[in-house]
């Protein structure tokens, strides 16, 4: 298949160091698609081809509503592309910068959906390494995705090994947890839950819980710094949340909890605010 003959792309939605992505027409089936293509170098395309067919092979092995869907994809012909569902809403980096109020309510089910969606790629092997605000979307239909799979890996293992950017740094330094500040930003599923982690407290306090600064005092914070306290201007934080999000910022991988533990602590959660008439 030629994404050219198929594909009629009308908007460019973003773009990274090898790939772009752009809102397009699929001719075929009459619908709106998200197209995935190399951006326009001939010293890319090799690179961006494996790094469509990982995202694909990656995709083939999970299903679940908080994960990116992609509907089909083409890495060995001339013109290698993904075609995803085209998601309306925004990211969370733009929530964030909108000032909209969160409820407490919404905060737990988007991170729940997180969480679970979490749970579903580590169960299939793979840890994701760049949970961050670009990365979490917020869909205008209520529901929450974790994209990008493309730096999704082996846990350990560098998602970029004998290509150009073998060397480069994966994922946010922002959301690194301490075990990764030592290895290139390449760790094991107990370092998405710190990100995860690091994400809830910025929402309910406004803040991350160690300030950024240059890579080497970001590094030296997550290692050693002790953390914020979390405190929240717009909500009661309930004693569960904080003792949660507390154990998922734990300096020792192996006493975070899990994606699924996370998961499930968050819908007991839910199940208690809406017994005591908690606003949605």
């Amino acid at each position: 298949m030629e994404s050219e003959q198929t594909y009629l792309q009308v908007e460019l939605l973003g773009q990274g160091p090898v790939t772009e992505v752009w809102k397009a027409f699929e001719l075929d089936k009459g619908r709106h698609v998200a197209l995935k293509i190399p951006r326009q170098s001939e010293d890319g395309i090799d690179f961006a081809r494996k790094l469509l067919a990982h995202e694909a092979l990656v995709s083939q092995s999970i299903q679940h509503r908080a994960l990116p869907r992609i509907l089909d994809f083409e890495t060995n012909g001339p013109e290698p592309f993904l075609c995803m569902k085209l998601l309306a809403g925004e990211n969370l980096e733009s929530r964030k910068k909108s000032g909209i109020p969160w409820t407490l309510m919404e905060l737990i089910d988007s991170v729940s959906s997180i969480a679970e969606g979490l749970e579903t790629l580590h169960r299939a092997g793979w840890v994701h390494g760049d949970v961050q605000p670009g990365n979490i979307f917020l869909e205008s239909n209520g529901n929450t995705r974790l994209i990008d799979l493309g730096g999704v890996h082996l846990p350990n293992q560098h998602p970029y090994v004998e290509t150009p950017m073998e060397s480069e740094l994966v994922g946010s330094a922002d959301y690194w947890a301490p075990e990764i500040c030592r290895s290139n930003g390449v760790g094991g599923p107990p370092a998405d839950l710190f990100a995860l982690g690091i994400l809830i407290f910025e929402i309910l306090s406004g803040q991350r819980p160690w300030s950024s600064g240059s890579l080497r005092e970001t590094i030296k914070r997550h290692h050693g710094d002790p953390s914020a306290p979390l405190t929240s201007s717009w909500c009661r934080i309930p004693r569960r949340l904080k003792h949660l999000v507390e154990s998922m910022l734990a300096r020792i991988p192996d006493a975070r909890p899990t994606a699924g533990l996370v998961a499930d602590e968050l819908g007991v959660l839910a199940i208690r605010l809406m017994e005591r008439g908690v606003a949605a």
